[in-house]
């Protein structure tokens, strides 16, 4: 099965599924998207997948090796083998989730990927690096199995892929796949702070194992589910998302945890932390600001896509300008945790000028890079003239106070 045909049938589900959210929310007048939220959330998949370009290459080595040296028995490529590959892959996924659930210093990892108190398509983006180094660290038993590396990778693909459209309220009961697969409708209950729903619903693709290992709950319409962490942390920026599950589990220990066992409460299950961490900071991106952030974040989506569709192509040393360059934007769109103000700098008015020269001038371009960048360029300069305008617009506001 080849990667470029999953990568496509991903694209397009994923495509189908947002334009269907987003359309929902216009018709039926029903709040799906909140932009603040969803900027972090795709801050997040951005990050991730930027941060893989350079994993899945070192994994894949590691993979080779455990398979070359360590492989219990060497198993041939099938279809069959390929559907085992997948069973197995997300029977070790089951148990990697429910660890991040169950134990302290799993789920500090693990939380940033249920803080968001919306529930879209962008939830399924919202995955930490720390999340996707050690996920990798659990699927390394797969090669140990002796699977094939290159099946595995093809499988993990499609594993993560099925996930996406999971994130939707749109798609209701899927009659009996809901006794086999993961449906939307058990993502649901997944992601609920309802104290019914709370800690249920681990598998990735089948349901199967949430059934046999007593982890299983039906979503039920006489209980709504309430997304976010029991805490309720509001929406929080990229950076202080990420490490927010540590900072808990810091202050945790030090107010109710002995020194002694401290190191054996990492992997005790999570206690209630309400009352002894203070409120998070929100991410707040005020409401003249919305289209100079959202043009910003597209044009940060879409150098990325390019970095990751010429990952093997472009020398390293372009690769990593092209990581810089996105994670400087998203640093710079997402870093402030309070933008209570429609300020823009001009610093940012300076970077949005030189990062598509400065682009152009370094990577490599052929006929798709050229289509990539000058979407690229177009949107960061279309975002100078709303950021000339915020300013412009403080200026006079200022102006008329002083008058």
């Amino acid at each position: 099965m080849k990667h470029e045909y999953l990568i496509l049938a991903g694209f397009i589900c994923l495509m189908s599924v947002l334009t269907a959210e987003l359309i929902a929310q216009v018709v039926k007048k029903r709040k799906i998207y909140n932009l603040s939220d969803a900027t972090t959330n795709t801050a997040f998949g951005i990050s991730d997948r930027v941060f893989s370009v350079f994993w899945d290459g070192f994994l894949i080595l590691v993979f080779f090796y455990i398979h070359d040296n360590w492989a219990l028995w060497h198993i041939p490529n099938t279809p069959l083998s390929w559907f085992v590959a997948l069973v197995l892959t997300d029977l070790i996924f089951y148990c990697y989730h429910r660890a991040g659930h169950e134990t302290r210093l799993f789920w500090a990892i693990h939380s940033a990927h249920h803080q968001s108190e919306d529930y879209n398509l962008t939830v399924g983006f919202r995955i930490s690096i720390f999340q996707t180094i050690t996920r990798s660290i659990f699927y390394c038993l797969i090669p140990l199995c002796g699977f094939d590396p290159i099946v595995i990778l093809s499988v993990l693909i499609f594993h993560g892929i099925y996930q996406l459209p999971l994130h939707t309220k749109l798609i209701p009961k899927l009659g009996f796949l809901e006794y086999i697969l993961v449906t939307p409708s058990h993502h649901r209950v997944h992601h609920a702070s309802n104290e019914l729903y709370l800690d249920r619903n681990y598998g990735g693709v089948f349901i199967i194992w949430d059934r046999l290992f007593g982890s299983f709950q039906e979503e039920l319409p006489e209980v709504v589910p309430v997304y976010g962490l029991t805490e309720r942390t509001g929406s929080m920026g990229f950076i202080f998302s990420h490490f927010h599950g540590f900072r808990q589990m810091i202050a945790l220990f030090k107010q109710r945890i002995p020194s002694a066992k401290k190191f054996s409460g990492l992997f005790n299950k999570p206690s209630d932390i309400k009352g002894i961490f203070p409120p998070a900071p929100q991410f707040y991106i005020y409401r003249g600001k919305q289209i100079y952030a959202l043009l910003q974040l597209l044009a940060c989506a879409g150098l990325a896509m390019l970095l990751i569709y010429n990952e093997k192509m472009w020398p390293p040393l372009e690769r990593t300008y092209a990581a810089i360059m996105v994670v400087w934007m998203l640093l710079s769109l997402t870093g402030r945790q309070v933008q209570t103000s429609n300020r823009v700098s001009w610093l940012e008015i300076a970077r949005n000028i030189a990062f598509p020269i400065v682009c152009f001038w370094v990577l490599p371009h052929g006929k798709l890079e050229w289509i990539s960048l000058s979407f690229f360029t177009f949107t960061c300069y279309a975002s100078l003239v709303f950021g000339l305008g915020i300013i412009s617009f403080n200026k006079n506001k200022i102006e008329a106070s002083a008058g």
